[in-house]
């Protein structure tokens, strides 16, 4: 790609608005002046009227630019500074020791992408935000379909509705009872703050006109 003239374009599938035309730039070059280029925004905006998914809902931090993105990034800057990301050191460790001995009993032959690649990142994300271990199996199945670029609109939603209720349980037990996770002062502020909310509230908000967050400019 890199020795053919222009940016090539592919039609590619979006979580959101399904096939688009998208740009691929992987000159070094290219890629900075992309980045420093102003009328290119960093996510898609949310769109109310299509159904809730991992990509589509209020506060999904790559699908905000400007302002609002700054906003959102400021509320996570404290929890992930150098000392809070060392805690995790010994749990992701021991995550990526397990799987390489299950590598190495396996082997000769194994597929680094199903046995390594895929489980590390989720699991540690799943560190980073206290899932519970009985979740755990459900996260990772479902952060692959979501992250898999094959699968359809109906296997998207499903997935995404299954994480949404995980996460909602896992924000109610935050409040009830704030613990070590990245979000834990988030959810224990919002508690402290409305002594009276339900435990409903921990679910994902709904769509009305007065609240849903503004889309980014386009380019």
């Amino acid at each position: 790609m890199r020795e053919e003239d222009g940016l090539p374009r592919l039609r590619v599938t979006h979580p959101v608005r399904g096939e688009i035309d998208a740009v691929v730039i992987t000159g070094y070059g290219d890629v900075r002046a992309a980045f420093a280029d102003e009328r290119l925004v960093t996510g898609n905006g949310i769109d109310p009227s299509l159904p809730r998914t991992l990509f589509n809902q209020p506060g999904l931090l790559p699908a905000y630019s400007g302002e609002e993105h700054s906003r959102l990034r400021r509320m996570l800057t404290g929890s992930f500074t150098v000392h809070r990301v060392e805690r995790l050191r010994p749990a992701i460790e021991t995550i990526v020791s397990e799987h390489l001995d299950a590598m190495a009993e396996q082997g000769p032959a194994v597929d680094l992408v199903e046995a390594f690649a895929l489980p590390i990142p989720s699991l540690a994300i799943c560190e980073l935000l206290d899932v519970p271990y009985g979740t755990r199996a459900m996260f990772q199945r479902c952060s692959r379909v979501i992250m898999d670029g094959t699968a359809d609109a109906g296997q998207l939603i499903a997935a995404s509705a299954e994480l949404n209720a995980a996460m909602a349980d896992i924000v109610a037990r935050n409040r009830a009872t704030p613990g070590t996770a990245c979000w834990a002062r988030w959810c224990g502020s919002t508690a402290r703050s409305s002594p009276t909310r339900s435990s409903s509230a921990s679910a994902p908000p709904s769509w009305s006109a007065d609240t849903r967050p503004p889309r980014p400019n386009s380019p």
